[in-house]
């Protein structure tokens, strides 16, 4: 099947869409930002794509710079609060295992240090 015998059956079976700027030609090509489909000569080609607007190529690079700058934020750390973790846990299980054995640890230090 030659290209143009495959374009006329898809012609047929409406499966070809002409582009909204020119009624007369095949729309080839889709919009990065809104996937409206258009021709070649439409498309305005970036880093970002391709776009059938300045709206929709703005509204990418605006979209990409956001992404960025939302990337290069700092993030809570968890530094502290699992420093502190670290620190106080232990404390805290020594106190509540002194509290409970008060008298034998007594007991210990007048044996040592009378």
């Amino acid at each position: 099947m030659t290209d143009d015998s495959a374009r006329s059956t898809a012609a047929e079976l409406g499966l070809v869409t002409a582009c909204p700027n020119h009624e007369d030609r095949e729309a080839t090509v889709r919009c990065t930002a809104c996937l409206r489909p258009v021709c070649p000569e439409c498309i305005t080609t970036t880093d970002y794509g391709k776009f059938c607007s300045a709206k929709c190529r703005l509204g990418a690079i605006d979209h990409q710079a956001r992404k960025a700058d939302f990337l290069a934020r700092d993030k809570p750390s968890m530094r502290l609060p699992l420093g502190l973790l670290i620190v106080l846990a232990p404390m805290i299980v020594a106190v509540i295992y002194g509290w409970k054995h008060q008298k034998e640890l007594l007991s210990l230090y007048h044996h040592y240090f009378p």
